[in-house]
């Protein structure tokens, strides 16, 4: 069941933030899960394409399952299969 998953991986959950530079309004949020080795982060594409498409004006963060803010990088991107 879903409450039995969530356990399993929840650490591994992180919330995706968008966020505007100048005035730190979030632009959009979304979700990602850490991969295995725990350096990267997956989401969709459709949660950073205002980064990649004005990367002087937004900034990318992590909240992750402890609820802590961390920095990040977008590092690469794939717009067929909605990932980055």
């Amino acid at each position: 069941d879903a409450a039995a998953v969530f356990e399993s991986f929840g650490e591994a959950v992180v919330q995706v933030r968008v966020t505007e530079r100048t005035t730190g309004v979030k632009s959009v949020i979304g979700s990602g899960f850490y991969l295995q080795d725990s350096k990267y982060v997956a989401t969709n594409y459709h949660v950073v394409a205002s980064l990649v498409h004005h990367p002087d004006n937004y900034a990318l963060e992590l909240i992750d399952s402890t609820r802590s803010t961390l920095g990040a990088r977008l590092v690469a991107v794939d717009v067929v299969h909605d990932l980055a």
